[in-house]
């Protein structure tokens, strides 16, 4: 037989522990469930990912202002 690529569903079954006078409840998944749209968190930031963006900002803003010096150097040295 043809091998087949990808991963094969798993079902689990869930025993939730009761107080000993009920009894167990068996719950049988059939589908992935993800949260509903109105229960996600949402706010008006970004997450926190622990980069200083401003640190980015000012080394980038350096790189460009390098290369334009870099630029206009070398144009002064061609022409004499």
């Amino acid at each position: 037989a043809a091998p087949v690529a990808g991963v094969a569903a798993q079902r689990k079954t869930i025993v939730a522990k009761a107080k000993p006078a009920r009894a167990a409840v068996k719950v049988t998944p059939t589908r992935a469930t993800a949260a509903p749209a109105s229960a996600t968190r949402t706010s008006g930031a970004l997450p926190f990912t622990g980069a200083e963006l401003a640190l980015f900002a000012v080394v980038g803003l350096a790189l460009i202002g390098c290369g334009l010096l870099l630029r206009t150097t070398a144009r002064h040295r061609s022409q004499m």
